[in-house]
């Protein structure tokens, strides 16, 4: 998704996003067990497509939004149940979901009809830095500092 050639990238896309969303929507079904493994992964994906599709042309916009709501919130504090692992791997999701909010922001932002300017301000003001996600922390960084 990230690197790959634009004619392998415009080939999956379209089939890409729904199963994105289809997968985080069963990640997180259970909510006993949830997994952020998966939901890391297609919300990193979903992040790439927002990066690397042409402005305006995100057509995942309003989902998208939907899920990053709940995704970047910082679940772990007050819990501690959780062991070292699942506080990783909760937090690592929320650093890729924090930066694909910010590709939806620098890429695809539609003017506040669905990325709202509270959470604009929001991502900007307290979400950033990314802390746990080193690699990509440096290359959400580097996109905004650029």
């Amino acid at each position: 998704m990230e690197h790959g050639n634009e004619a392998l990238f415009n080939q999956i896309v379209g089939q890409a996003g729904p199963k994105f969303i289809e997968l985080i929507q069963f990640a997180g079904k259970d909510k006993e067990e949830i997994n952020y493994d998966l939901l890391q992964s297609c919300v990193w994906g979903l992040g790439c497509m927002a990066k690397r599709l042409p402005h305006g042309k995100y057509p995942y916009l309003q989902e998208t939004v939907s899920i990053l709501s709940m995704t970047c919130k910082d679940e772990t504090t007050g819990k501690d149940d959780l062991d070292e692992d699942q506080r990783y791997d909760m937090n690592s999701m929320r650093d890729n979901s924090i930066s694909t909010l910010m590709k939806l922001v620098l890429f695809q932002n539609d003017g506040g009809a669905i990325l709202k300017q509270e959470m604009v301000q929001e991502a900007f003001s307290s979400l950033l830095p990314l802390k746990v996600d080193v690699e990509e922390a440096q290359d959400i960084h580097e996109i905004i500092l650029t």
